[in-house]
């Protein structure tokens, strides 16, 4: 491809974002084939600019999905729509914020037209095809297996019904594209941004699932400003974006490797290999009818070394014996738990906020997902806490407990050291439940906290130094989906510490 060719389509990526002008019709694909119901449910259909607009999309994490940059590139928030056509869809999840790619711009170096959007929740219905990393990107290469998908224009140049290509590798081009040329179909107008899959073929010794190896770019038309699509097509290879994906966002988008280590998680298992083939519908939960159970591709699969030890969690926030200032009737705290599991992984953790006076209790669960970081509103009192944590092969973790107070103390007769297990005394290691559930401290006034049914210790030394081994910073390296710095505001500003008398 001489460098005048390319010059010349560097305005043709903006030929793939396309007005919606037409009712989709689902009989009319322009090339490959229609996919039906909860196929492909991971592609999604964005509007990215102001005024209409198509562009699509993949959910490769289940708070973050990848488009281009110059889909992206107007600045206003696009609205995601899961679904097989733009008129039935559903929004699962509204976008937050969204990133481009650092040395993207209009008509510069391929290979960087990237783009990604944080979602506000967690999308759990969707089975997701993740992005190939390490050894698994050693099936991208020229004549492998490739799906296409997209919601770009069709045949009429009717645009909104997604659909796919069942194709190959043409070509690698030296910038990290995959370049296709079929003449049974082509991406076009309204498929920037969605993915190209490729198969991890067991002839190969792959295991007959998919992995997300590149985002649709540009394609050459026959007449500059038309849809008249032709020839062949490019995809960025998702490979050189990985890292600054994941860096930027915080979230883990390869759950199978680590950097070049295959370091499989839990969910580098439950794979399908035939994504296209779905049932059930999008708010309740699409399923594919065949799976791979774990993932083994490029070494042991997950489930070969079994999990029996159980996580650890640990409050954070409020720290110990703290005391807020009241906010009226009701006071905003800010919670932070930190978790963290060496087997399969944290897949929950709940959190028990008891009323020391009343004896009221609520409890707050949170996912693997969902921020750990989080804010609620209670009345003035003295409150405990009580922290569990679950793992992926559904080990329990020991109770973590802390106590406070809002607009007086707490803690009134906690880790006094009169009654427990051996370690019982304010120093010791801890901040989880002891052993015994009928001893405590004396109750002859009847006062005091409803945590004087249990012996319980004042979090030590140890504590604060498994709170600083979950900290992992950002980068490649594995890290546990809690510890992330995506906080909630699900109220208004958190009460400060009452100064200390």
């Amino acid at each position: 491809m001489s460098s005048a060719s390319m010059m010349a389509l560097a305005p043709l990526a903006l030929a793939l974002v396309v007005p919606v002008t037409a009712e989709p019709d689902p009989s009319a694909i322009k090339g490959g084939e229609a996919v039906g119901p909860c196929g492909w449910p991971s592609v999604v259909k964005i509007t990215p600019l102001s005024g209409g607009g198509v562009c699509s999309a993949v959910l490769v994490h289940p708070r973050l999905i990848m488009t281009t940059a110059h889909c992206l590139d107007e600045g206003v928030a696009p609205e995601v729509v899961f679904g097989e056509d733009i008129e039935a869809g559903h929004v699962l999840a509204e976008i937050v914020e969204c990133e481009l790619y650092p040395s993207w711009s209009l008509g510069g170096p391929e290979g960087t037209d990237f783009g990604f959007c944080v979602l506000d929740q967690p999308v759990l219905t969707v089975p997701i095809v993740p992005v190939a990393g390490g050894c698994e990107q050693t099936a991208i290469t020229p004549g492998a297996r490739i799906v296409q998908v997209g919601f770009g224009v069709d045949d009429d140049l009717v645009v909104g019904h997604k659909r796919m290509l069942d194709t190959s590798i043409y070509a690698l081009t030296p910038d990290g594209g995959i370049e296709v040329r079929d003449p049974n179909g082509i991406i076009c107008s309204g498929d920037s941004g969605g993915p190209t899959f490729v198969y991890l073929d067991p002839a190969d010794g792959g295991d007959g699932t998919w992995r997300v190896a590149g985002i649709h770019s540009w394609t050459y038309v026959s007449e500059p400003g038309t849809h008249s699509c032709i020839d062949s097509s490019y995809s960025g290879i998702i490979d050189g974006a990985i890292e600054w994906v994941e860096a930027a966002s915080g979230f883990d988008i390869t759950p199978c490797t680590d950097g070049d280590a295959w370091a499989p998680t839990f969910h580098c298992g439950g794979l399908p290999t035939e994504p296209w083939v779905g049932d059930g519908d999008y708010p309740s939960g699409c399923t594919s009818p065949a799976v791979v159970e774990f993932s083994g591709i490029c070494g042991p699969p997950l489930d070969s070394s079994p999990d029996t030890e159980p996580p650890q969690v640990t409050i954070v926030s409020p720290q110990w014996e703290q005391q807020l200032l009241p906010a009226g009737d009701q006071t905003p705290v800010e919670l932070e738990l930190q978790a963290t599991d060496q087997g399969w992984g944290v897949a929950s953790i709940e959190l028990t906020i008891r009323n020391a006076s009343t004896g009221s209790e609520q409890v707050e669960p949170r996912d693997e997902w969902t921020p750990w970081t989080w804010t609620t509103e209670l009345a003035p009192g003295s409150y405990e806490l009580e922290a569990i944590a679950t793992d992926h092969a559904g080990n329990v973790s020991e109770v973590a407990f802390s106590c406070f107070g809002i607009g007086e103390p707490g803690c009134e007769g906690v880790g006094d050291g009169t009654a427990g297990t051996s370690t019982g005394s304010d120093d010791g290691p801890g901040g989880t439940a002891g052993d015994t559930d009928d001893a405590g401290a004396s109750d002859d006034d009847g006062s005091g906290c409803a945590c004087r049914t249990r012996a319980r210790t004042r979090p030590g030394p140890a504590a604060v130094v498994l709170l600083g081994l979950g900290l992992l910073g950002r980068g490649r390296r594995r890290r546990p989906i809690g510890t992330l710095s995506h906080r909630s505001s699900e109220s208004g500003p958190v009460a400060s510490p009452a100064p200390s008398r």
